[in-house]
């Protein structure tokens, strides 16, 4: 018989949801800013005689979803992962600049071409890289989710020695610090 089929939530749906436009769907409160998910990833890394580096500059705390900020970082390393050829080193770094929290995902491919970097978070724009497979979606809604916690998604650098994508979002402020202002 014939079976019923799901529709796919569009992009646009899915970066509603995020903005908790539709019902049923609760984002935000505080997360710490946690790079243990991209242990999945190693697996996959291995497979390539890859690396992942995790390094913390801190334990900073973010005013974001957690599940949003796990896929968008999940995202970044697969990309990494993709891109690096076999043996290359992939690095996440997790630190805080001012109020921000921020992960760097930086890896050792052929980066990214000049004419490409405008046009690398526009749905469906894919860099034809020797038939990596994609949808092209993946950096457009990554860029929608974070944006949707208030973040941003950045290409930060890119070159022959790879690429690196910043997820910066907001920590919450130092309640601490606002009870001593308010008893000084």
């Amino acid at each position: 018989g014939e079976r019923d089929i799901a529709p796919t939530p569009t992009v646009s749906f899915i970066i509603e949801a995020l903005k908790g436009r539709v019902p049923g769907y609760t984002a935000g409160g505080f997360c710490a800013v946690d790079v243990d998910d991209v242990a999945e990833c190693h697996v996959l890394a291995e497979e390539k005689g890859q690396t992942i580096d995790v390094t913390h500059e801190g334990a900073p705390m973010a005013l974001a979803d957690r599940h949003v900020l796990r896929q968008v970082l999940t995202n970044l390393v697969d990309n990494a992962i993709k891109f690096t050829p076999r043996g290359g080193r992939i690095r996440v770094r997790v630190s805080q600049e001012a109020g921000d929290a921020t992960i760097d995902v930086s890896d050792s491919g052929p980066g990214i071409p000049a004419e490409a970097t405008t046009r690398i978070f526009d749905r469906f724009y894919r860099v034809d890289e020797g038939g990596i497979g994609g949808s092209g979606l993946g950096l457009s809604i990554a860029k929608g989710a974070v944006e949707a916690n208030g973040g941003r998604l950045t290409l930060e650098t890119t070159g022959a020695l790879g690429s690196t994508f910043r997820i910066t979002v907001p920590r919450p402020a130092d309640p601490h610090a606002q009870a001593r202002r308010r008893a000084g």
